[in-house]
Parts: C-alpha cells; structure tokens; sequence
C-alpha cells in the first residue's frame, strides 16, 4: 500500500512538471490570452482616445503633406546669394538650376550644394530653407592662382590648374600663364606651369618672372619665362624643373657676377635668350648692352 501511494505521489509530480513546461499548448495558450490583453486595454478610456487620435493622424497626414507641398505659399519666391566676389549672383542662381517657382519642399539643400560645388569656381556651398518661401545660399569661392592668358581673353586658375572663369578686368598681382596659339591647355599643362610659377616665386633660377608661356611644337611642349624687365626669354623644356631652374641659375649667376644661391640676382642688366636643355646643358645668348628687346 505504501508503494502504490508514493506512485501516485511521483506521478502527480510528473504531470505538474508537464503542464509548467513551455511547449507548443504554451503558445497557444498566450494567443489566446492577446484579445482578452486587447479588449482590456481599450476599454480604458485614455487609451481609446490614445488610439482613436493615432488613426486620424494616419489619415489625414499623408493628403496634409501633399497639401502643403503644393501650396502656393510656399513657392520660392527668392534666392539669397552671398559670399561671392567676383561670381554674380544670377551665375551661380544659374548653377542651381531653376528653383524660383518650385516648391521650397522639393528644393533639396543637400542636391543643390551638389550642384554648386560640382562647379570649379565653387569651393564650398551652404543651401538652407527660410520658410515659407526663400533660399539662403553662402558659398566660397574656389581662390585663383594664377591667370590665363589667351590672345586678348583672360581666364583665372585655380592652384590645381583648373579653369575658374573668364575675367575682364585681370588682376595685376596674379601671375601669368600665357599659351602661344591653338587649343585651351590641359589641366595637367597647366599644373606644371604653376609648379614653374612658384619655384621662381621662391627664388629658383634667381630672375623675377612676369609670364611663363606654355608652347606647342607638334608634339613637343615646352615653357618659356619671360623676365620681369622684358629682355630676357628663358626656354625651359619640359619636366624635371627643379634641376633646369638650378642650371639656369648658376648660368645667371656667372653673367650677373653674383653667386648662385643667394635668391634673386640684380638682371637689369641682362638680354637676351636662355635656352635649358637640360639639367646639365644651358646655351645663353647674350644681346649687347642696350640693345632693343
């Protein structure tokens, strides 16, 4: 008799154990239990205004939305430019694409300073919305490096050769980089020329430039640095810069009785032609003194 009870016991025991153990009847159970959850919870009546205010916005925001978004008074009206010095405002308004007339919700800031910076003569652009119906605009102009010099059109150069904007009125304290005839040249024509440009900025060959001309012979390239006094045309090849202009300098150097390295040399007196044909080979041909340029 005590066996069969402890039976009974262990087998209570057991079934308890199967009822509390997770399983598929489990699962069933809780979703059985959710509308019973979901009724409770609106019978609340903070939670049914909750809820009945959650539909209406879901309703109505998206026909609102396009409301707004075609309404008239936010059509741009205008575009504030600033930050600009020598770009007009209506070229960069140009640049933008037409934004007058459009709705100030589809004018995108971030697509249209993509669209300005895209432009060479813009560094950096910043495009923000003033409701209901205006664009800020502040860009930055990309500097100018230099000025580009065909036949009597001017162009300014940025530093690393690209072609800015045409000029009218050149500016007298930016180097020149004149072309002899023919097409525009290449940007990377163009980055050496102002590689050529700073070294002698920095003393290398020890003669002040005022022009440094990019020629064209077929294939061939070469650049030409004419002297701040007009009499002397240096001839520089092409490549290796650094190794010419230290030729050029010590030949400088010996037909002004100065010592090369010593930065700029007193060439007022000089005239003539250079001609560096390379590191190691410079022919000079010297004008008498007074002779014309």
């Amino acid at each position: 008799m005590r066996k069969s009870a402890g039976r009974k016991v262990t087998g209570k025991k057991r079934a308890t154990r199967r009822k509390a153990r997770p399983g598929s009847h489990a699962r069933f159970a809780l979703w059985d239990r959710i509308p019973t959850a979901a009724a409770s919870w609106f019978r609340r009546p903070r939670n049914l205004v909750f809820f009945s205010i959650f539909v209406v916005v879901c309703f109505t925001f998206p026909p609102l939305l396009r409301y707004i978004q075609g309404h008239r008074y936010f059509v741009v009206s205008e575009v504030v430019v600033s930050g600009t010095k020598r770009l007009e405002e209506s070229r960069v308004q140009r640049w933008m694409g037409l934004v007058v007339g459009r709705s100030i919700w589809n004018a995108s800031p971030r697509a249209l300073e993509a669209e300005l910076t895209r432009q060479s003569a813009i560094a950096s652009a910043e495009v923000r919305r003033l409701l209901p119906n205006r664009l800020q605009v502040t860009v930055e102009e990309t500097p100018a490096r230099a000025l580009l010099r065909t036949g009597s059109d001017f162009y300014l150069v940025g530093a690393e050769g690209e072609i800015l904007d045409p000029v009218e009125r050149p500016s007298a304290e930016l180097p020149i980089v004149s072309l002899d005839a023919g097409a525009m040249p290449t940007r990377a024509e163009l980055r050496e020329a102002l590689i050529v440009v700073a070294l002698f900025e920095q003393g290398e060959g020890g003669i002040a430039v005022s022009e440094v001309e990019i020629e064209h012979s077929g294939e061939t390239r070469s650049l030409i640095a004419h002297a701040s006094n007009g009499r002397l045309t240096m001839r520089l090849g092409w490549g290796n810069w650094q190794e010419r202009l230290a030729a050029l300098g010590r030949v400088i150097a010996d037909a002004s009785g100065q010592k090369a390295g010593e930065g700029f040399l007193e060439t007022g007196h000089l005239a003539g032609t250079v001609d560096v044909l390379d590191a190691e080979t410079v022919v000079a041909r010297w004008r008498p003194r007074g002779a014309g340029a």
